[in-house]
């Protein structure tokens, strides 16, 4: 298959409303597993700092 031809089938899956469907889903996938990621580094960063917390707690209970 040449160049032509590729580039054209290429531009014909650009136009597919099955492509154009997958292609919406993917980034709204990937948009939803960003939040997903920003959501969870917050909560290891809080849980972080609870375990901070919770030892300076039992050093200041053991003095």
């Amino acid at each position: 298959m040449d160049k032509f031809t590729q580039l054209k089938n290429q531009q014909s899956n650009f136009s597919n409303p099955l492509y154009q469907k997958h292609s919406k889903n993917t980034s709204l996938m990937t948009e939803a597993h960003t939040a997903y990621l920003q959501v969870r580094q917050e909560s290891l960063q809080q849980i972080n700092s609870m375990q901070i917390n919770l030892a300076n707690y039992q050093r200041f209970v053991k003095q």
